[in-house]
């Protein structure tokens, strides 16, 4: 599978179109600055992904604080919205994740519970059914990629295909 890197100095654009962020990464802070990471499927003319990847980073500077933050960003209104719009985005998730357990009784529970950046912990069947559903989601090729890591993370250095050799 190859990859493609893009960053703040490599901005060349590509005359492919580009599918939606299949990870984001904003992990590392410095003095106030936030890496960030975003990769993407290439697709065809016809739309199907070509297997290829291309990532692209930045620092953005947020500030160390939400004080600071909010005299780099002076904007109050617009910061409060891009609050709201987050919110709005995090509440739904917990009413899908409710739905989907057949816990309806706790979607009305979430005016007295949420708060901004409360966690929700998925069942192991819940993750087990995220993953397979991302995984279908995935071309041919992205799969076994995906499992040929998945086996060699587990300490197995055999490729799926070694295994498919094995069994003949």
């Amino acid at each position: 599978m190859n990859e493609t890197k893009v960053n703040a100095e490599n901005t060349e654009s590509t005359e492919k179109p580009l599918q939606r962020p299949l990870m984001v990464y904003s992990d590392e802070k410095v003095s106030g600055h936030t890496f960030i990471k975003a990769v993407a499927r290439l697709k065809n003319d016809s739309g199907e992904s070509t297997g290829e990847r291309i990532s692209g980073a930045v620092y953005i500077n947020f500030g160390k604080d939400l004080d600071e933050f909010l005299t780099l960003y002076p904007n109050r209104a617009e910061v409060y919205e891009l609050i709201i719009k987050a919110a709005k985005i995090d509440v739904q998730r917990f009413i899908r994740l409710y739905l989907e357990t057949d816990q309806h009784e706790k979607i009305a529970e979430l005016k007295a519970t949420w708060v901004p950046g409360m966690g929700v912990e998925r069942s192991p069947k819940e993750t087990m059914d995220a993953a397979l559903q991302t995984f279908a989601k995935l071309s041919p090729e992205e799969q076994k990629a995906y499992m040929d890591a998945l086996m060699k993370s587990q300490g197995n250095n055999s490729s799926m295909q070694d295994m498919k050799n094995k069994k003949k």
